[in-house]
């Protein structure tokens, strides 16, 4: 039996935060005893799914990073006492913390980086990431990993490309975020259910959005480029799925472009699976990101992605097979491929098929908890020689 620590910043709705808890439900009971830690008692989302599947979490109840060191001398004394086999990282507080406690404990640290944290384009939507700040945390987070010695693995091969550069490490593995095929997968009957529910008929064409509302993720070059489509598409609908602080003012644009009536602002959803099989198109048109889990959530139900050509985007949309890449910003070539998808059913139909395939082949989590398994044995083998 494997002793595994997870260790994590909070239990919040995000992509990271997801995935360790949908791995702590598939991880075989037999072979793995899981305890999650995390750093602060804010965003408690998750809480309620771990304790439903019998698994412990302890919370530090740090105020912030200013208490790391106190964090991993508290978090180093109950490794002390448990002997994890395993301990796993994640996030950058998380990593900062565990690292030092399974130092301290003598305990193998596994970390896993969930985003390209130190590349320029990161501080895009994020004012308070000043050149100055990112350069700390990098040098931080640098010094941390030749201190410590821990395995690291990254959700992209971008994001490995960053580590390697930015921490000046070789030694990345990579492990591609995965999704649950047998929740993420088309169903006629809940698309007209849902579809019922947003009130757009059955012929209408659907464009959704699913993601912070910020810069970086770029829904205002979205917003832009659906007023060019509706020059070719009549019937047509674009659904935002999320909040943040440019929601105001992409409403505001939405008005000033007279498409008010077609924008959809749905707020943050807890149902993203029955949203995706109501919609005919995913578009993503960030200027960044680590991964983009609502890419392969998309792919897993059969939609066509229309996606920025930047960061680990290109890696998981094939261009013309499951979906369209196209430059980041570019509202005319966002509006152009959305258009074509949108007035091509053969052309729609195909990439609809070919991208469920693709994610089953690629992107389910059984492949992903299997790669993770293997790390954790080869881990603990060590540990124990």
């Amino acid at each position: 039996m494997i002793r595994l620590a997870v260790v994590i910043e909070a239990l919040g709705r995000g992509g990271a935060e997801r995935l360790m808890v949908d791995t702590a439900r598939r991880l075989d009971p037999a072979r793995f005893a899981l305890h999650v830690y995390t750093l602060y008692s804010v965003r408690r989302d998750y809480e309620a799914d771990l304790r439903s599947i019998g698994v412990p979490e302890t919370c530090l109840g740090l105020s912030g990073l200013s208490q790391a060191l106190t964090g991993a001398r508290r978090l180093s004394a109950m490794f002390k006492r448990e002997r994890p086999h395993v301990v796993h990282t994640h996030l950058f507080g998380a990593n900062l913390v565990g690292r030092w406690a399974g130092r301290l404990a003598r305990c193998p640290v596994v970390s896993t980086y969930h985003d390209a944290d130190y590349e320029p384009v990161v501080r895009a939507g994020n004012p308070r990431l000043t050149p100055f700040k990112q350069r700390l945390l990098q040098m931080i987070d640098a010094a941390t990993v030749a201190a410590t010695h821990p395995r690291l693995v990254a959700v992209s091969e971008y994001v490995a490309r960053s580590v390697r550069n930015r921490i000046r490490t070789d030694d990345v593995r990579v492990i591609p975020n995965a999704v649950d095929t047998t929740v993420f997968r088309p169903d006629v009957e809940r698309r007209e259910a849902v579809r019922a529910q947003l009130g757009v008929s059955p012929s209408t064409r659907v464009v959704a959005c699913v993601g912070r509302m910020t810069p970086q993720k770029g829904q205002s070059t979205l917003i832009h480029a659906m007023g060019q489509v509706a020059k070719t598409i009549e019937d047509w609908r674009l659904l935002l799925v999320g909040d943040g602080p440019d929601n105001s003012e992409l409403r505001r644009l939405a008005t000033r472009l007279g498409l008010e009536n077609r924008v959809s602002f749905l707020g943050v959803r807890s149902d993203v699976p029955d949203l995706l099989r109501a919609v005919d198109v995913l578009a993503v048109p960030s200027l960044h990101e680590g991964f983009g889990l609502v890419l392969i959530e998309a792919l897993a139900t059969g939609v066509p992605v229309v996606a920025s050509n930047a960061g680990p985007m290109p890696e998981i949309v094939d261009d013309g097979v499951t979906g369209k890449l196209v430059p980041a910003g570019d509202a005319p070539r966002l509006a152009e491929a959305i258009t074509e998808l949108l007035s091509d059913p053969r052309l729609w139909l195909a990439m609809s098929q070919r991208a469920r395939s693709e994610a089953e082949h690629r992107f389910d989590i059984g492949t992903m908890l299997a790669a993770l398994e293997r790390l954790y044995s080869e881990v603990a083998r060590r540990r124990d020689g």
